[in-house]
């Protein structure tokens, strides 16, 4: 055992620890030193637990990070999110390292880390509540430990740790996500408060197509197939720190082709048309990005501007006072309903699979069954 004093520092002395470890690289025996500032007892305990560690791990031995973990995710942001990420997982992820990880564990070393400190993190964001005064969410909170996780899987990939904790953590169970949709009749009342609007035709698309705002926003008359009655998903628009930014989709999924109805179509051209008419009236004002869907200057219309919009239109109509998202689920929903099939509703919302959209939308599935054996007795009656 290699555990000698160097000296004394605030009454305890220091003690320096060496091991005999090969290094991965080159197959060299070489030393790791460590200093502590400790009674000899504990310094003796923490000789023989890392001399453990470096037996088990053989060659993959990792020397063990004096950061902490604060210092760590900072750069994790910088150097790996940053490059890699969209801006909008970007902010989500800072939002999430800030408020909710550097608070409870940041002052943690990187190395120190155990399974049970995440499990008790956890376990206590669980308890608390967010600032409009209710619980944080399950899935909130599991959101969070999966950015921790991914972060300290970059760790071990670098060589600082050996383990990722996060790993013999199990997430927090979370209850299914309510799917909120309007029903055929709502939709009717919905576009009727809306009609006339300059944004009329933006509902329109949203309950028929299933596209997300950030969709809608960011298309183009170039996406547009008039004669094909085709409209093409390339790129989203969303709003980081108060700047427009267009993206790519998340997924390959995400650029997508979907069909138009012929009655669709006839409403788009008609909005063209009203476009035309504004950007005329605009004169030198007018900003041409040749989006379908904008300002009366041409210019993005914002996220939020449009849900400010929607939400107008909504309490005018005294429909629930569902987001705008449920629009897309109302497309989901009643294309279910209709009979088109899970695979082509899949296709057209960017799903990663029909699984996915049937999980989604277990809650019609069960309607859907009964017309199905219905028709099927029908059909048996009539042949039989």
């Amino acid at each position: 055992m290699y555990v000698r004093q160097r000296g004394v520092k605030n009454g305890q002395p220091v003690w320096s620890l060496r091991w005999n470890v090969k290094d991965p690289g080159t197959g060299e025996r070489r030393y790791v030193y460590e200093s502590l500032n400790c009674p000899r007892r504990d310094a003796e305990r923490q000789w023989i637990r890392r001399e453990a560690e470096i037996r088990s791990a053989g060659a993959a031995y990792v020397k063990p990070a004096k950061e902490t973990l604060a210092s760590y995710l900072a750069i994790w942001l910088r150097d790996y999110v940053e490059p890699h990420l969209k801006p909008t997982t970007l902010e989500s992820y800072r939002t999430l390292v800030n408020v909710h990880i550097i608070p409870a564990l940041g002052a943690v070393a990187l190395a120190d880390l155990t399974a049970a400190q995440v499990q008790a993190w956890q376990a206590d964001m669980l308890r608390k509540t967010t600032p409009t005064g209710t619980l944080i969410s399950p899935r909130r909170v599991a959101y969070a430990r999966a950015v921790l996780r991914s972060a300290l899987h970059e760790a071990v990939r670098l060589g600082m740790i050996q383990q990722n904790p996060v790993d013999r953590v199990r997430p927090p169970r979370q209850s299914p996500k309510e799917v909120k949709a309007f029903d055929l009749p709502q939709v009717r009342t919905l576009m009727e408060a809306a009609r006339g609007h300059r944004l009329e035709t933006m509902l329109s698309v949203a309950w028929q197509t299933g596209l997300r705002l950030g969709e809608l926003l960011a298309l183009t008359w170039a996406d547009v197939d008039f004669e094909g009655r085709i409209l093409h998903v390339r790129r989203n628009l969303v709003d980081v720190d108060g700047k427009l930014v267009t993206q790519e989709p998340k997924t390959a999924r995400g650029r997508r082709t979907l069909p138009l109805s012929a009655a669709l179509v006839s409403e788009i051209r008609a909005h063209r048309k009203r476009q035309t008419e504004e950007r005329l009236r605009a004169g030198e004002a007018w900003q041409d990005n040749g989006l379908v869907f904008c300002k009366q200057s041409g210019k993005p219309l914002p996220p939020r501007d449009a849900q400010e919009v929607y939400y107008r239109l909504r309490d005018k109509a005294e429909v629930p006072t569902y987001g705008f998202h449920a629009l897309r689920h109302t497309y989901a929903t009643l294309a279910l309903q209709f009979g088109i099939g899970l695979p082509e509703i899949a296709a057209n919302l960017g799903h990663v699979s029909p699984a996915f959209t049937a999980k989604t939308y277990a809650h019609v599935l069960p309607e859907m069954q009964r017309t199905a054996a219905d028709r099927f007795a029908a059909s048996l009656e009539a042949h039989w």
